[in-house]
């Protein structure tokens, strides 16, 4: 990520922002309903672009890391 004097940082062209329920749903190997039940519970933050529901991609990661945590604490 570069930054340029007076703005926000500016990111890759390869880098995503935000990512389709279907894509969280693969990164996440669920469906896409649970994933939709995660929305409504604001398990991660999301953003409506037109008709079309966008996932933050690093509010997914942590809500990931968060599980993985959770699951680690169980042994």
């Amino acid at each position: 990520m570069t930054t340029t004097r007076d703005t926000a940082p500016v990111l890759a062209t390869d880098q995503k922002i935000f990512i389709s329920v279907n894509e969280a749903a693969k990164r996440l190997s669920c469906g896409i309903t649970l994933i939709y039940e995660h929305i409504s519970r604001g398990s991660f933050r999301t953003v409506k672009l037109g008709k079309k529901r966008l996932i933050d991609l690093a509010s997914l990661t942590e809500f990931a890391a968060a599980l993985t945590n959770e699951s680690g604490k169980g042994r």
